[in-house]
């Protein structure tokens, strides 16, 4: 029903819900299923549906546990709601939620934010341009016992190029190689949307795609150089040459 874009209404809601409870006990993990539902949407001012599910989850004795949690900041940042989206994060870093009535029960969880929960709210403010909270998120992951990962870099990467802070995106990229993380195709296609094309920039993104096997793209992006009138360097020719 939802992936046919058909929304559901509390009617048909609370028909699954009854449902499931004739067959089976309505689990944390049916509720989840609602709530992702909706936060999946991804329209703007429908996130109050998924709201009224966790707020009836409570009232029902079920917790919500991370993946809840995660799906609920990820359809608050799609719902261009960062100030909901981070009020919700703080409340799982405490493992207690008093605004949405969630009793001391929910210590006994262990809620604990994932790399899934740190990328979803960093999307959510990099796509408002709001790079300095973003960027304060970013910095703080590994003070948590995470681990950066490739979808990190291309979300902050890309909304970098997409609001023309190139010199950042550069920058993050140069860092990005730095660590054990390899860039892939999609952080081939962030920098290309948004980078100016010199020596350097080519070598980067000729680099990416030589790593990620992608050897007719980089010959592609090759003749691209010439018809720029950017010269190769050795290291662009060493690059392609090796993967003809």
């Amino acid at each position: 029903m939802i992936r046919r874009k058909v929304t559901p209404n509390s009617i048909t809601s609370n028909i699954v819900i009854s449902g499931l409870s004739w067959c089976c006990s309505t689990s944390v993990v049916t509720y989840n299923t609602l709530i992702d539902g909706y936060c999946k949407m991804g329209r703007v001012g429908k996130m109050y549906k998924a709201d009224a599910l966790l707020k009836e989850m409570i009232s029902s004795k079920i917790y919500p546990n991370e993946i809840t949690f995660n799906s609920l900041i990820d359809g608050y940042c799609k719902d261009e709601n960062t100030s909901a989206a981070i009020k919700l994060f703080k409340e799982m870093k405490r493992q207690a939620c008093d605004a949405l009535s969630i009793k001391n029960e929910m210590m006994g969880l262990n809620l604990k934010p994932s790399i899934v929960t740190y990328n979803a709210l960093i999307n959510g403010f990099s796509k408002k341009g709001m790079f300095n909270e973003a960027k304060v998120l970013f910095d703080n992951i590994a003070d948590h016992g995470l681990f950066l990962n490739v979808i990190t870099f291309n979300i902050l990467m890309d909304a970098y190029c997409k609001f023309r802070e190139i010199e950042k995106a550069i920058r993050l990229h140069g860092f990005m190689l730095e660590t054990t993380i390899q860039p892939n195709i999609s952080t081939y296609n962030c920098l290309n949307k948004g980078v100016p094309a010199d020596l350097m920039t080519y070598n980067i993104l000729i680099g990416a795609l030589c790593r990620e096997e992608e050897s007719r793209k980089a010959v592609r992006l090759l003749h691209e150089m010439f018809e720029m009138g950017v010269r190769p360097s050795h290291l662009t020719n060493n690059m392609t040459e090796d993967k003809k």
